[in-house]
């Protein structure tokens, strides 16, 4: 099993660890549709601490979402460590369409941690904002 996919979990809880591990299971038992291999060279020449000649800069970003009608959601935990719960926080009160779902004891992937809920808020959300 890769330990490394561990790190977007609450590592502190049980819970949260087997919710990992039964999302490394679902993921390595999808064998059609698969997307194709990223070689590693490609992906080291564009990773890296910083975005490398954005297309869309964050200025540009944030002036665009903060002026939509367009309803917007975001799905967080509140021990995400790559986008802490107090980012979402400060978006909501800058965006005027977010509407958050903030799941209590899960890290980055709160989806992985909670596979049947997290489609069913989704879906329900599209639903209930959807404009004709």
């Amino acid at each position: 099993m890769k330990t490394m996919s561990f790190s977007f979990f609450e590592p502190k809880l049980e819970r949260s660890r087997e919710a990992a591990r039964h999302s490394i299971a679902r993921i390595s038992a999808r064998k059609n549709d698969l997307s194709v291999p990223i070689p590693i060279d490609f992906a080291r020449s564009v990773l890296g601490t910083a975005p490398k000649n954005p297309i869309f800069p964050a200025d540009f970003v944030l002036q665009a979402i903060q002026s939509t009608s367009v309803p917007m959601l975001h799905i967080g935990g509140d021990h995400d460590i790559s986008f802490p719960v107090g980012n979402s926080h400060a978006l909501n009160g800058a965006l005027p369409t977010l509407r958050l779902l903030t799941y209590p004891s899960a890290g980055h992937g709160p989806h992985h941690e909670h596979p049947e809920e997290s489609p069913a808020y989704i879906s329900w959300f599209v639903r209930s904002t959807t404009q004709n």
